[in-house]
C-alpha cells in the first residue's frame, strides 16, 4: 500500500488548490471551505476530499500516511483537531507514524486573544495554552516559519522552557513566503489602482473608499475593486462606486479576470488593521500583486512589511488616517515603482512552494 503525503487543513480555499498542482502532497483534506472555493481549480491526479478530524485520525492510526500537513498549531481554533491528530499519532505504532509538518505565519498573541474573549487573566489564559500546545506540539516535526515575525510569536508565546523543548526535537526553518514572478512583462495602466480581497472592514476597503476622493482628485486615477462580501457589503460598496467616476466594481470574477486585472494594475492597496483577535498574517492579494510587478500600499500589520519597506513599497503605520493613506496611495501611483524592478525582487522560485517541498520530504 503506498501511503500518502497529505495537507490537512480545516478550511479550505482555492489557494489552497492552486498550490496543490505544484506539491509533492498526493491529497487535500478539509472540513468545509471559505467563501472563494471553486474545487474547478483541482489540479489533475491529486486528491480532493471532504474529511472530519477523526477520519484524518483514523488514516493516521491506520499508517496509510507518511507525511501530515496540519495547519498553524498556534491557533485557539485549531487546537482541538490538532490534540485529536496528536493522540492518533501518539497511539499508532512506531513504525506507522507519519511525519507531522506545518508552515506557520501566525503572528497576533494568542494568549492575549484568549484573554480577550475569556476574561480570563492573562497568567490563567497562558497556562492553559502552553499546557495545550505541549501536547500538540509534541507531535510535530518539522515547522517552516512563513515569516521572521511569526518565528518571533511563536518563540515568545511558547516561553523559553516550551521552545527549548520544541527546537530541540524538531526540524526548524524560516523561508519567508515571498512568491515567484508569474509574467514577463507587464503592460501596466499608469494611474490604475486596484484592491483586491474580501469586503470586511479589518482588510481595509472601508479606509480606502474614505481615501479615495482625496486621490481622485489626482488626474487618470481609476479604481479598480474586486472581490466579495456580504450582502450588505457588496451593496454598500455598490452604492459607493455607483456615481463615481473611473471606479469600477468586480463581485467575484473568474480567477482568469482576477489575474488580467493584475497585469493591468499600476497599484495593489490592501491597508489591513488589526482587531482584538487578528492580525494580517501575509495578506494572499498582497504577492499576488508583487507576482504581476504592482507597487503595493500595505500597513505595518502584514508580516512582510519590512521587506515591502526595504524594497520601496509604500507601508503605513497600523493606526493611519484616511488622509495618510491617500498620501501613500498617490506617492505609489505618482511615482510607481518599476514593474520589472518588482519582478526581479522576487525569488525565482515561490518560496511557499519552496517550504512546501522542504516540509513534505519523507
Amino acid at each position: 500500500m503506498k501511503r500518502l503525503k497529505v495537507s490537512f487543513f480545516p478550511v479550505a480555499r482555492t489557494a489552497h488548490l492552486e498550490r496543490l498542482a505544484n506539491s509533492s502532497a498526493d491529497a487535500l483534506y478539509y472540513c468545509s471551505t471559505r467563501a472563494d472555493w471553486h474545487p474547478a481549480a483541482t489540479p489533475s491526479g491529486k486528491l480532493v476530499q471532504l474529511k472530519s478530524v477523526f477520519g484524518v485520525a483514523r488514516e493516521v492510526f491506520s499508517g496509510r500516511l507518511s507525511v501530515l500537513e496540519v495547519a498553524e498549531p498556534l491557533a485557539i481554533p485549531l487546537l482541538p483537531r490538532l490534540l485529536v491528530l496528536a493522540a492518533a499519532k501518539r497511539l499508532a505504532p512506531r513504525s506507522r507514524r507519519p511525519l507531522v509538518v506545518t508552515y506557520a505565519i501566525e503572528n497576533v498573541s494568542q494568549i492575549s486573544k484568549l484573554s480577550t474573549r475569556s476574561r480570563l487573566p492573562e497568567c490563567v489564559s497562558r497556562t492553559v495554552l502552553r499546557a495545550t500546545w505541549s501536547m500538540v506540539f509534541g507531535s510535530i516535526d518539522r515547522i517552516a516559519f512563513g515569516t521572521a515575525g511569526s518565528s518571533d510569536m511563536y518563540r515568545v508565546e511558547l516561553g523559553p522552557r516550551l521552545w527549548a523543548r520544541v527546537s530541540a526535537r524538531t526540524e526548524i526553518r524560516t523561508i519567508e513566503g515571498l512568491p515567484q514572478p508569474l509574467c514577463s512583462a507587464p503592460k501596466k495602466d499608469r494611474g490604475r489602482v486596484i484592491f483586491l480581497g474580501s469586503f470586511e472592514e479589518r482588510k481595509g476597503l472601508q479606509d480606502l473608499l474614505r481615501a479615495w476622493p482625496a486621490v481622485a482628485a489626482q488626474a487618470g486615477t481609476e479604481l479598480v475593486i474586486v472581490g466579495k462580501g456580504s450582502r450588505a457589503q457588496e451593496a454598500f460598496v455598490r452604492t459607493w462606486a455607483e456615481h463615481r467616476r473611473g471606479v469600477t466594481v468586480r463581485f467575484d470574477p473568474p480567477r482568469s479576470d482576477i489575474r488580467a486585472e493584475l497585469e493591468a494594475a499600476s497599484v495593489l492597496v490592501l491597508a489591513s488593521r488589526r482587531t482584538a483577535t487578528w492580525r494580517e498574517q501575509i495578506g494572499l492579494p498582497i504577492l499576488e500583486g508583487l507576482s504581476y510587478g504592482c507597487t503595493i500600499v500595505s500597513s505595518d500589520e502584514t508580516g512582510i512589511a519590512q521587506w515591502l519597506s526595504a524594497h520601496g513599497h509604500r507601508v503605513v503605520g497600523s493606526r493611519y488616517s484616511p488622509s495618510e493613506l491617500a498620501l501613500a496611495i498617490v506617492s505609489a501611483v505618482t511615482n510607481p515603482l518599476p514593474p520589472m524592478d518588482v519582478l526581479e525582487s522576487l525569488p525565482k522560485a515561490d518560496q511557499r512552494t519552496a517550504a512546501d517541498s522542504w516540509l513534505l520530504r519523507s
